[in-house]
Order: structure tokens, then C-alpha cells, then sequence
């Protein structure tokens, strides 16, 4: 008869080791589509990241042109949905 094993995994580990991969893989995609966006808008635009936590605890960088016209821009030229294609980026809405 085959021996049984018991495989004891250790989640706080492994969440804690999936977070610091994925907070580096996000922030460096963050900071590519932060310094494409900036190619797009004019210099005295400023580009934002800020970091935030998604649902079940995965790390989140939100880019974002923090300027008045930001949202305009958007919606007039595709700025950020336009940098984020240019990276291969799949943009949805939250929540969708």
C-alpha cells in the first residue's frame, strides 16, 4: 500500500512571499506607464502613482494625472488608455 503524505502549507508565509512579488512586478509596470503617460502630456502635467490594496489584500498602484485637465485629457485624446495599450496593458474598470 502507498504511503499517505500530508502536505502542511503555510499561508501567512505565502501570502506574505506572493505580495512582495507582486508589489515588485506592480510597481514596475506602475513606473512604465507613468513614464509613458508623462511622453504624452505636456511637462508642468503631473503623473502620480499611489499605492492601495485590492480586495483580498494584492497590491494596487493607481497612475494618475493629477492635474485639472486630467480627466479632459482622457477623454479627448486617451492619454493613460493610450500609454497603456503601448505597454500591452488590458485596462478594465474597477469592478468589472
Amino acid at each position: 500500500m502507498a504511503e499517505k503524505f500530508k502536505i502542511k502549507i503555510n499561508y501567512p508565509r505565502l501570502v506574505r512571499e506572493n505580495k512582495k512579488t507582486l508589489n515588485k512586478a506592480t510597481t514596475a509596470t506602475a513606473e512604465q506607464l507613468a513614464s509613458e503617460i508623462k511622453k504624452r502630456v505636456p511637462e508642468d502635467v503631473p503623473v502620480t502613482i499611489r499605492d492601495s490594496e485590492g480586495v483580498v489584500g494584492q497590491p494596487v498602484k493607481l497612475v494618475t494625472v493629477a492635474h485639472a485637465s486630467g480627466l479632459a485629457r482622457q477623454a479627448k485624446h486617451g492619454d493613460l488608455t493610450a500609454a497603456a495599450a503601448q505597454l500591452g496593458l488590458d485596462i478594465h474598470r474597477r469592478g468589472d
